[in-house]
């Protein structure tokens, strides 16, 4: 898997700097919109997956809707 992965990516001309700095990115704005979720919720401690999977979820969301997925 991760061969052919790989091979798609070196065949879509994508760079291993441009993923990093795209999932470094992505991961900053997910633990964000998570944060957000936890204070929204009175800062309520034992959601922090639930959190994490929501913000995950939003972001792509966002991505594939090209819409602002924060609520």
């Amino acid at each position: 898997m991760a061969n052919s992965r790989n091979f798609l990516k070196r065949r879509l001309g994508v760079r291993a700097s441009e993923e990093n700095v795209s999932s470094e990115s992505q991961r900053d704005e997910i633990s964000q919109i998570a944060y957000a979720l936890y204070e929204q919720r009175g800062r309520d401690d034992g959601h922090d997956v639930q959190d994490w999977l929501k913000a995950e979820e939003a972001v792509r969301n966002q991505k594939q809707f090209g819409t602002a997925a924060r609520e």
